[in-house]
């Protein structure tokens, strides 16, 4: 809801995960095939490519994720 309080579950499949400072997008839009980050990408994660059990940032914060029960992101120290 606009609270923020999950209404009901999600069942189904994410395929890419994009988090930004700022509003991308003010009206309807086509999504993107492959999420690209933009300047102000502080997240982005193509769910379909891992490496065991990793997945990769792709935005400029380079952090790591593992996939699982117990999934946490972790950030890279470069």
């Amino acid at each position: 809801n606009q609270s923020g309080t999950p209404t009901r579950a999600f069942q189904g499949k994410i395929d890419e995960v994009r988090l930004s400072k700022a509003a991308l997008y003010s009206g309807d839009f086509t999504p993107e095939t492959v999420v690209t980050p933009s300047e102000d990408t502080v997240l982005l994660m193509h769910l379909d490519k891992q490496l065991g059990p990793f997945t990769l940032d792709h935005s400029n914060s380079a952090a790591e994720a593992t996939l699982g029960r117990t999934s946490k992101l972790v950030p890279v120290d470069r």
